[in-house]
């Protein structure tokens, strides 16, 4: 039912579209193809019934919450009455014509983009050819010549596959972008939390220190130094703040685009410096686990580079590490190696 369900939601921005063609399209096209183009064979009949499927569609925001729940299992069975059993149905009766096999042709492009699953557009497709091959043969008989017409059939699972498989491609890419901004947000809402509630607590700290408009002092109010000291720290400590959270945005932004962080920007850094305050920095759960990373630098050294790519790749080992952490003793030990120097001969 959810994989029905994701079918239906996927379609749903573009129901009313598919209402006016369906609504209009068969009955307009049985026009087209009875007196303005005239074929061989044509049912009234059955162009109503698609049309009275697909209108059913145009009521779906007025039905009860115990009707909509069907209404993914509904559109399937209407868009295959209406899409590969129809139009493959009045290609064998109209004897393979060349206006009815591009018709089919036409109906499995609309069939990839309104049932976009793969394992379901292909049942459906296979089980839909089935029965309106079953059907046609009912009606005409044995008049339906399939081996005469077989060389079609390579075409037609051709356009089915590839068709499929070129829009898979663009829909895992959409899914993957949709799944990359949602994950964004959500790290921009976790990563921010840290922020702004050191933020709070600076300004209640300030807030304690400060009159306020009720307390006896209108027009002026002394600070002693140690008040003063205080003061300053909570700014100094607040503008830190404030620019980790930007430092935290810029490396969220870096994890979506890399092409963010430009080569001109690179410049010297010391690497002990940017390491250490990225292990600072980090956003732990609380003191403990803190205390469980240390730094073990015995030389430090120069590189070029961006020092807010270092601190996303420190950033993302200890995540990886406090998220796989096993029951036994655990800590974590950032150091360096110096590689050992190639000796020529």
């Amino acid at each position: 039912m959810n994989r029905l369900q994701k079918i239906y939601n996927y379609a749903e921005p573009n129901m009313s579209l598919v209402v006016i063609m369906g609504g209009a399209g068969f009955p307009l096209y049985y026009w087209v193809w009875e007196y303005l183009f005239p074929q061989a064979y044509e049912n009234l009949g059955l162009r109503l019934l698609c049309t009275a499927s697909v209108f059913v569609m145009a009521f779906r925001d007025h039905y009860s919450n115990r009707i909509k729940k069907f209404l993914p299992v509904y559109y399937l069975l209407a868009m295959g009455l209406c899409l590969p059993y129809f139009f493959f149905f009045m290609m064998l009766m109209n004897g393979w014509s060349d206006v009815w096999v591009l018709s089919f042709m036409s109906s499995i492009f609309i069939h990839i983009l309104l049932v976009h699953d793969t394992r379901m557009m292909f049942t459906q497709a296979f089980i839909c050819v089935a029965l309106a091959s079953i059907t046609a043969y009912y009606v005409k008989g044995p008049d339906l010549s399939f081996a005469e017409h077989k060389s079609y059939i390579p075409i037609f699972a051709f356009t089915y596959v590839f068709g499929n498989l070129f829009y898979f491609r663009n829909q895992v890419e959409h899914e993957a972008k949709v799944s990359i901004a949602k994950s964004f947000g959500a790290g921009i809402a976790h990563e921010m939390r840290n922020p702004l509630s050191a933020l709070l607590s600076s300004f209640e700290v300030v807030r304690s220190i400060v009159p306020t408009s009720n307390s006896s002092y209108r027009n002026s109010h002394h600070l002693n130094a140690q008040e003063i000291q205080i003061l300053n720290d909570i700014i100094e400590d607040s503008m830190k703040v404030i620019w980790t959270g930007n430092e935290t945005i810029d490396l969220l932004l870096t994890s979506i685009d890399q092409n963010r962080v430009s080569n001109s920007t690179f410049c010297k850094h010391r690497a002990k410096k940017v390491i250490e305050n990225a292990i600072d920095s980090y956003s732990y759960k609380n003191a403990t686990e803190k205390r469980l990373v240390t730094l073990e630098m015995d030389k430090d050294f120069e590189y070029l580079g961006s020092d807010t790519l270092l601190k996303y790749v420190i950033y993302n080992l200890l995540k990886n590490a406090f998220r796989h952490r096993g029951t036994g003793r655990f800590k974590i030990t950032v150091s360096s190696k110096r590689p050992p120097m190639a000796t020529a001969y």
